[in-house]
């Protein structure tokens, strides 16, 4: 599933944690016609099994906070514990005001979007956020 560009190098990878079927699919589409290469998943249990299972890591993950079972926030941490994802980029996407979110350095790098929110924004922030991590 990896794509090569003229520079050898692939497409970043994201992994994409939400459990909204109307907005996965939405963000499935946004990423596809952006040309990233991506894993979308409906929770974040599922999140881990892509995670273990997948020959290259992702470069990025979209994750919505408000789930059932395991939420975004709990995601992260869970993510952060293990070595080989500590560095993984984070980029919460939620209905709820960015006011209760409080970063720490000890996370990563994470950033917050708020629902709903244009199309270019986020290709715009999954770019920004793709760049500084490389």
């Amino acid at each position: 599933m990896t794509s090569i560009k003229d520079t050898g190098r692939p497409e970043p990878f994201i992994l994409v944690v939400e459990d909204d079927p109307s907005l996965l699919e939405n963000l499935e589409d946004i990423l596809q016609f952006a040309g990233y290469d991506f894993v979308a998943v409906s929770n974040a249990y599922e999140g881990f099994n892509v995670l273990r299972s997948v020959s290259r890591l992702p470069d990025l993950i979209i994750s919505n906070i408000l789930m059932p079972g395991m939420d975004g926030f709990q995601f992260l941490l869970a993510v952060r514990k293990n070595r080989s994802w500590a560095n993984i980029p984070f980029l919460f996407i939620s209905g709820q005001e960015a006011t209760c979110f409080v970063q720490d350095a000890a996370y990563g790098a994470v950033a917050y979007m708020t629902k709903p929110f244009e199309v270019s924004e986020l290709l715009d922030l999954v770019g920004r956020m793709l760049v500084e991590d490389s």
